[in-house]
């Protein structure tokens, strides 16, 4: 554990697999309420390790997640797709020109696809080098526009006249 300001990042156990597992987010909500992106009472479990952001607000501000200072490093752990179904059923994530950006790795989140162009982050043993965190957060500008469907009047025109002839 390592303890920085109030940014705390807890690795209980240090080995992340992925190898045919299933990932999910099960007793987890996600809510897209107008402008804010919550993950309230959220344990995000990989196989034996606990994930745990403790004390630290995560906001996506305008169009960029800046980890501004802080170095995440999971040095010597092998992130591994193979074989592994990522499923957000009935759930849609538009981050409409928004960039998540994870440095040396691209997610990209085009269309209605999740595609992760590296498919394997190989990286040397775990270490976690924190500097001070400085998260900065104004208020999360994340603007969805409104749904609209406009339809027309419905409207009958008879166009063939009835013509009885005697």
């Amino acid at each position: 554990m390592h303890r920085s300001g109030n940014l705390t990042l807890r690795f209980t156990e240090t080995k992340l697999r992925f190898t045919e597992t299933k990932l999910g987010f099960t007793e987890t909500k996600l809510r897209f309420a107008g402008t804010k992106l919550g993950f309230t009472e959220t344990k995000l479990r990989f196989a034996g390790t606990k994930l745990g952001f403790t004390g630290t607000k995560l906001g996506f501000t305008g169009t960029k997640l800046g980890f501004t200072g802080t170095k995440l490093g999971f040095t010597g752990t092998k992130l591994c797709f193979t074989g592994t179904k990522l499923g957000f059923t009935e759930t849609k994530l538009g981050f409409a020109g928004t960039k998540l950006g994870f440095t040396g790795t691209k997610l990209g989140f085009t269309g209605t696809k999740l595609c992760f162009v590296k498919t394997s982050l190989v990286l040397p043993e775990p270490s976690l080098v924190l500097p001070e965190p400085s998260l900065v957060l104004p208020k999360p500008s994340f603007v969805l526009p409104e749904p609209s469907l406009v339809l027309p009047e419905p409207s009958l025109v008879s166009r063939n006249k009835a013509s009885f002839c005697q």
